[in-house]
């Protein structure tokens, strides 16, 4: 059988949700885990009657609505040791906000686990802007965002540590990956675990780029690129990506040590790598438009940047999209993670001709270091 890591694996799907608690901080994280079913859950993953439903926080769809990720709540797990990725989100996002990377992970045998980063989700900065609004002042994300970052900073490692120490994964490491600031968290990880050997950020934040300052990219400064181990690293990022354009990305492909490739889709913004790609990206335009009136931000033209943004209808379709990355992803950790040859040929052939056939438009960059 041909290797194709864009279609749904072989294994149903189970997802659950736990809390662990991080007793140095006295923090606790609420966390998703997706997982391999067995066989009873066939079928069910797949169907609407019977699949996971959730309440949307925001981000991708209208907050309080409901959506449904395929995967069925609680079902039996396979036996392991399972190769485990570790996923995170972005700022203003919430642990559920890649249901489709993290489903179709588990449904080719990984186990996925993903925490509400607490500070940083949809929620918690929509009570700071409503709060700013209500109270006659105006909002700054510089001001937060080393809060932000010492948050993760701290998370990052104790969600690694409890993924070893409570799910039946692999000891010899993990992947990690995420958007935006989940992307971020991607490029942060190894340099703060050695058991995290495989990254694929996608769009990270952490390079130039118009939302920041010049002197205030806090999230670039806190980067750490002297990694310990060799770690396999792949960038998806977006041409028109208008939150963190593609030379920020570019920016940090250089930065980055090891096994490093880029791959580029044409036509898509900063929000096709979420759930519900349209209405994510009419979000987006929102919300960037919104923050040119509260954010205090010096030198970010907030509504030139949301005047920019092209209409979801004339950017690449949103199921493309998402098909693309989980491929990437699920090719990438099978080729990092458990060694696959096939995933390795896969990877390391022409990927962009492999995309083409499914109508989806992608860029190949390979930095120094990434196997030919």
């Amino acid at each position: 059988m041909t290797y194709d890591p864009f279609e749904r694996g072989q294994n149903p799907v189970g997802v659950t949700t736990t809390t662990w608690r991080d007793k140095n901080r006295s923090r606790d994280l609420v966390v998703e885990v997706w997982y391999p079913a067995t066989d009873a859950a066939r079928g069910q993953d797949l169907d609407p009657a019977t699949q996971d439903s959730f309440v949307v926080p925001g981000l991708s769809a209208e907050a309080g609505s409901t959506a449904l990720q395929a995967a069925v709540r609680d079902a039996d797990p396979q036996p392991g040791p399972h190769a485990a990725v570790l996923l995170v989100h972005g700022y203003a996002g919430h642990r559920r906000e890649s249901t489709f990377m993290a489903t179709h992970l588990a449904s080719h045998g990984f186990v996925v686990a993903s925490a509400d980063i607490s500070g940083s989700t949809f929620p918690d900065i929509k009570a700071i802007i409503d709060s700013a609004k209500q109270e006659g002042r105006q909002f700054s994300r510089v001001e937060y965002q080393p809060i932000l970052i010492a948050d993760r900073q701290g998370d990052i490692p104790f969600l690694v540590d409890s993924m070893i120490d409570n799910l039946d994964i692999s000891p010899d490491g993990l992947g990690i990956t995420g958007a935006s600031f989940g992307g971020w968290a991607s490029l942060l990880a190894p340099s703060l675990h050695a058991k995290v050997i495989a990254s694929a950020p996608m769009c990270p934040s952490g390079g130039s780029t118009p939302t920041y300052p010049r002197d205030k990219n806090y999230a670039g400064q806190a980067l750490d690129f002297d990694w310990g181990s060799d770690v396999a690293t792949m960038f998806m990022v977006a041409d028109r990506d208008s939150w963190l354009p593609l030379y920020g990305q570019i920016e940090l492909l250089r930065s980055v040590p090891g096994q490093k490739r880029m791959f580029v889709l044409e036509q898509a913004d900063h929000n096709h790598f979420v759930d519900d790609v349209a209405n994510g990206h009419e979000w987006l335009r929102e919300f960037t438009a919104e923050l040119a009136d509260v954010d205090i931000d010096g030198g970010v033209e907030w509504g030139c940047i949301a005047r920019g943004m092209q209409p979801a209808s004339e950017l690449t379709d949103g199921d493309k999209a998402l098909i693309c990355w989980r491929g990437l992803c699920t090719a990438h950790m099978d080729a990092h993670l458990r060694g696959s040859q096939e995933a390795q040929a896969f990877f390391y052939g022409d990927v962009p001709a492999q995309t083409a056939e499914r109508a989806i438009n992608i860029v190949e960059i390979r930095g120094e270091g990434a196997k030919s």
